[in-house]
């Protein structure tokens, strides 16, 4: 999103999400104008979006679309954005996100082009109109979304959207600059603040950021203007170089793609041997040097072994009331808590232990 925006430094965080989808060969849109819809514009947007990919033929649709507010810029972009989405064997996720304190963060997230995206960014944008009572305090769009998710009703099939949903760890592709942020006095920015990054190799600034080395992304969200796009801008001067370096500096062109990937894999091995034989770190780290790969196909293993204990545990011929009662929260914490591993793994457990002790 861009409409009304003068900076240089939110132009120049755009480019970096150009070279991501260069690198990956994905399409490009950008919110360049207001269209008249104040709060709802993000929206409308995007609604307009899925809307004109599915007028197109199936083989020719994009599938899935991200999202990321102007303040957010991509620190690797060889991260692909596909090790998040959902395997094909879950086609009931139609959207993939993460949350803060606050719950549901809509800074960055996914959403599957299909007619549930329509109806939910639709129910959403209605939410004022059929609630009038409900104060959606500053972030309207977003908590009328967070409010949206939470809804037993409507949908095609009236159950609501929560079954549609999953949300991941916010440092896989929206970690945070925790800097002045509004958070300093909780528990949580305590905890966290021990584990950020304050410092790196090509940084002149102090940073709070809750990613690690390799990070696709980074999100300012809550921080005074121009302490954010100094911020940004340290940022993007380290990885900037980085990228001219590894990639452009080869004499190979920006726009290549997947076809590519091989030379470019061995160009950025190339460079990263240079940096460490000079004592620095590459932040821009081919993905299978991240914990993401890995990371991220453990989640859906997880998911998967979740949704099947709770079908099994449900399935035609189990009576006990304790046994369905665990497996319903189970089905509600894969849309809750999938980026929280604790609380998933306890509850299959506990689910697990009913059944070995009920249904013997």
């Amino acid at each position: 999103m861009l409409f009304g925006i003068t900076s240089p430094t939110y132009k120049r965080a755009i480019q970096t999400h150009k070279r991501q989808a260069q690198r990956w060969g994905y399409g490009t849109e950008i919110l360049q104008r207001d269209e008249g819809c104040g709060f709802w514009t993000k929206l409308i947007f995007l609604l307009n979006l899925v809307g004109q990919e599915m007028q197109k033929p199936a083989d020719t649709r994009a599938e899935w679309i991200m999202w990321a507010d102007a303040d957010a810029l991509i620190l690797n972009p060889n991260i692909p954005l596909s090790i998040f989405l959902p395997p094909p064997d879950l086609p009931h996720i139609h959207f993939v996100g993460n949350k803060d304190w606050n719950g549901l963060n809509n800074g960055v997230f996914f959403i599957r082009v299909h007619p549930w995206t329509v109806s939910m960014f639709t129910s959403a944008m209605s939410f004022p109109i059929c609630h009038k009572d409900v104060d959606l305090g500053a972030n309207v769009e977003q908590e009328a979304m967070r409010l949206t998710f939470e809804r037993e009703n409507g949908g095609k099939d009236d159950k609501g959207w929560r079954s549609g949903i999953v949300f991941m760890p916010r440092r896989w592709f929206n970690a945070y600059e925790l800097f002045q942020s509004e958070i300093q006095d909780s528990d949580y920015y305590k905890e966290t603040i021990n584990s950020s990054i304050s410092s790196y190799p090509g940084l002149h600034m102090r940073h709070k950021y809750e990613g690690a080395r390799g990070s696709m992304l980074a999100h300012f969200p809550g921080i005074n203007g121009d302490v954010r796009q100094e911020l940004m801008n340290d940022w993007m001067d380290l990885v900037d170089k980085e990228w001219s370096m590894q990639y452009e500096g080869n004499g190979n062109a920006t726009n290549q793609t997947t076809a590519n990937s091989v030379q470019f894999e061995r160009m950025t091995k190339t460079w990263d041997r240079d940096v460490k034989a000079n004592g620095t770190s590459l932040w821009t780290l081919p993905v299978h040097e991240t914990s993401l790969l890995n990371e991220t196909i453990a989640f859906w293993s997880r998911y998967r072994e979740a949704m099947a204990l709770s079908l099994e545990a449900t399935s035609s011929g189990v009576h006990d009331i304790s046994v369905v009662k665990s497996a319903l929260d189970l089905r509600i914490a894969l849309a809750d808590h999938m980026d929280e591993t604790k609380v998933i793994d306890k509850k299959i457990q506990h689910l697990r232990d009913l059944m070995e002790t009920r249904l013997r």
